[in-house]
């Protein structure tokens, strides 16, 4: 291992053991559930913006996707952060009704919403599951691409079993101690972190281009048109089904919002969130058309952030950027801030699993802050639960990628979107009154179970027989098969459709 390697490596072991130690500091004023869970309601407007911005550049959905298709695609990725940041939008939209249903009041967790709304245990129950393999499926995701970046150190299977092994232990640490609040300090750092090593990358790329003179390369249809022509087909629709119903079923955008206990906090915190994650995600698309440009004059094959990293390492100083200054500097804090793109996502990822788990399973029927003796046993029971998920998470992940051998966008694809089956019951509920609702409990099943069913199938077909549009593709029939079947299932549903509330 080399010596600026070896600095990599260190500074990156300092920000985990920092991350740590906010658990640890944070661990002894955490005495109630509420506090561990939901910060007794009192998420601040900017802890908001940040923790939201943070968990959505994550490190397999947003720097290693950005980076690669870019230098395919070039500004024609545009489409996904523009459908992104018009789903959030919708989201924000919503959130009245949320309001008129007391929500922010009283709601715990999206899967309650549809039992209130539904009148129904077994809706309630369906969701859950949906809802949780899909974010089990989102950390399998970080770890899977937080795992190969590190192949850039070693690639012995031992040292990533290493790695995954370290991460998961300080994932469980301070998640186990601080809860949500260690989550959001964190996230807070890690924001910091991200946004000063990506425009320091692309600060360095730029001048990298300019300096060798490709900027004929780069100004070209391929790279600059961002109209979605050069996509496949395919690939558009999932950007747009993907995006924008998908942000209504988040479970992390309703325990933001339970978290807060305002309308006006969460409104305000949505809008500068998605203003921040479109930046952060067209300055990575940027840093991947510039970077696969360079790596076509260096003989790159399969750019990608393995491959911007032996970039860095090894051709980018010249000039103004000195080999010191790129391997001592650009690359160590890049690196840092992919690891912390990794732990943003994967530890957002279990707070509103742990939600979950408390409000949708283990105490939905008790008041978690009737008596201290309560709450504290529903924080030690909650606590345990984390190593659960854990487990099942990394036998899921063994699973799809040693025995299946799927890959990371098979993965991407098929977890992010297969909870878009729930997109009909969603929207129905927030713009009906639990009478209307009610009268619609087995549409919502059927629905449910029957497109989930087809979902998968469809993705693990494509998956297995190496057919990369089924999979993309699965979740565009899993939501629009969801709709159809929910009304097929019970037709007077279209009676009761609204398009949009009215509240008189």
């Amino acid at each position: 291992m080399t010596m600026y390697q070896t600095v990599t490596l260190s500074l990156v072991v300092v920000t985990l053991f920092y991350y740590g130690w906010c658990g640890i500091r944070l661990s002894k004023k955490i005495s109630r559930a509420s506090d561990y869970l939901l910060i007794a309601r009192h998420l601040s407007r900017a802890d908001y913006t940040q923790t939201f911005v943070a968990t959505s550049t994550s490190l397999a959905t947003a720097l290693s996707f950005f980076i690669m298709f870019g230098a395919k695609f070039g500004l024609a990725l545009i489409i996904s952060p523009i459908m992104f940041s018009l789903g959030v939008v919708v989201f924000k939209m919503v959130t009245p009704f949320m309001q008129a249903d007391g929500f922010f009041e009283n709601g715990t967790t999206l899967h309650q919403y549809l039992k209130f709304k539904f009148q129904d245990e077994t809706v309630k129950n369906l969701a859950t599951i949906v809802s949780v393999l899909g974010y089990l499926g989102i950390f399998i995701i970080e770890l899977y691409v937080g795992v190969k970046i590190f192949t850039i150190f070693n690639q012995q299977i031992g040292w990533q079993v290493m790695i995954a092994s370290f991460l998961l232990i300080l994932i469980f640490t301070y998640i186990y101690l601080g809860g949500y609040p260690a989550v959001i300090k964190t996230d807070n750092f890690q924001l910091k972190l991200i946004v000063s090593s990506i425009f320091l990358l692309l600060i360095v790329l730029l001048y990298a281009i300019n300096h060798d003179e490709l900027w004929d390369k780069v100004l070209t249809k391929q790279y600059l048109n961002p109209l979605p022509l050069s996509l496949p087909w395919y690939f558009v629709v999932v950007m747009i089904v993907g995006n924008v119903p998908f942000q209504l079923l988040k479970m992390s955008n309703w325990h933001r919002a339970a978290a807060a206990g305002k309308l006006k906090k969460t409104q305000e915190a949505l809008t500068r969130g998605w203003q921040f994650t479109f930046i952060i995600w067209l300055v990575a698309t940027l840093c991947g058309i510039f970077g696969g440009v360079l790596a076509d004059k260096y003989g790159i094959k399969e750019f990608n952030l393995n491959a911007l990293f032996l970039m860095l390492s090894s051709y980018l100083h010249s000039g103004l950027f000195s080999k010191f200054f790129v391997q001592y500097i650009v690359y160590p804090l890049l690196f840092a801030g992919c690891v912390a793109a990794l732990i943003s996502t994967a530890d957002s990822v279990f707070i509103p699993l742990l939600a979950t788990y408390v409000f949708d399973l283990k105490y939905q029927n008790i008041n978690i802050e009737e008596t201290q003796e309560i709450s504290s046993q529903v924080l030690k029971s909650t606590r345990k639960v984390i190593s659960i998920f854990m487990l099942i998470g990394v036998i899921i992940y063994v699973i799809l990628t040693y025995f299946l051998k799927f890959d990371f966008v098979d993965l991407l694809f098929i977890f992010f979107n297969q909870q878009l089956v729930l997109f009909p019951v969603v929207w129905f509920a927030l713009m009906n009154k639990p009478k209307s609702c009610a009268k619609f409990k087995k549409a919502a099943i059927f629905s449910i179970i029957v497109s989930s069913i087809l979902t998968w199938a469809i993705a693990l077909y494509g998956g297995f027989y190496n057919k990369p549009h089924f999979v993309m593709l699965s979740s565009a029939v899993g939501f629009l098969g969801s709709i159809i079947f929910f009304y097929l299932r019970q037709p007077k549903a279209l009676v009761e459709l609204k398009i949009w509330r009215d509240f008189q």
